[in-house]
């Protein structure tokens, strides 16, 4: 288990003037947050918002997840320095699943009932995606910020506790194919045979009048 806590008050009035996020971080007391059957929601007191992770921090991948940990470590940061969200500091705890969903199911099961996180955000992959998301769906967790675009993020009606920061697969490859025919004015025939983009490409290429 990584865990992250930094919750530093040095320069918070200062960084508080100047963080772009001062402006929309609220600031003003909240009351006592409860669950529908009277008691305290998990994750969540008078002084801290507890968030987990699943991500690689080991194996071929763990680049993936160590980069997603720093740029949430510093969104945090920022928060933390601008008063927090309504005076409550953020705290990251992020758990080691070495992109393999075997481990994974294990992680996001150890966090919510050892860490007692809120909730899961910037878990790392599309394979443990498929363990972790239903976990979070069953117990009510948010599930925010993954890094993958699959389409089982992506349901229509969408589901309740997820949310998503980055583009689908499908909304990058018409974003590709937009470019590569609009800017670069290449033959759709050449687009479409390529074979790493052909799966996507035909979804896309209707949506420009090209048949």
């Amino acid at each position: 288990m990584i865990k992250s806590t930094d919750q530093s008050t040095s320069g918070a009035t200062n960084a508080a003037a100047t963080s772009p996020v001062a402006a929309v971080a609220p600031r003003a007391p909240l009351p006592a947050v409860r669950a529908k059957a009277g008691g305290t929601v998990r994750g969540i007191n008078d002084r801290e918002i507890r968030f987990g992770m699943a991500a690689p921090f080991s194996g071929s991948a763990k680049e993936l997840g160590h980069e997603m940990k720093v740029g949430l470590e510093a969104t945090f940061g920022l928060v933390n320095e601008a008063a927090g969200i309504y005076s409550r500091q953020l705290t990251l705890v992020a758990a080691d699943d070495g992109y393999e969903p075997a481990r994974t199911a294990d992680a996001v099961r150890e966090l919510r009932d050892k860490d007692d996180v809120f909730g899961m955000i910037g878990n790392v992959g599309t394979p443990t995606a498929m363990v972790s998301l239903p976990y979070a769906l069953e117990h009510r967790m948010l599930f925010s910020g993954a890094f993958t675009g699959a389409n089982l993020l992506r349901r229509d009606p969408p589901d309740r506790y997820v949310f998503n920061y980055r583009a689908s697969y499908a909304e990058e490859t018409d974003a590709v194919v937009r470019y590569l025919m609009n800017v670069r004015r290449v033959p759709p025939e050449l687009i479409v045979g390529c074979p790493p983009l052909l799966p996507r490409v035909a979804l896309s290429l209707p949506k420009l009048g090209q048949r």
